[in-house]
């Protein structure tokens, strides 16, 4: 698989949080967790799907600010 290298900005809190979990030896890096998180997201995303009915943009907007 190729795997392209991206930057993302987190807020410190996230950060924080992040760097617990690779201590705690739950994944193996920054990568390793992102990834997994994007992934589970993703998911669940496709879990809310209903047929070929796409969750409108402006839902999970609102969800997100909830």
């Amino acid at each position: 698989m190729v795997r392209h290298q991206i930057c993302i900005t987190i807020d410190e809190e996230t950060l924080l949080k992040t760097k617990e979990r690779l201590r705690d030896g739950v994944f193996r890096n920054k990568s390793h967790f992102f990834e997994f998180a994007a992934k589970r997201l993703l998911e669940e995303y496709q879990d809310r799907v209903t047929g070929s009915e796409m969750i409108p943009k402006s839902k999970i907007l609102e969800e997100k600010n909830d």
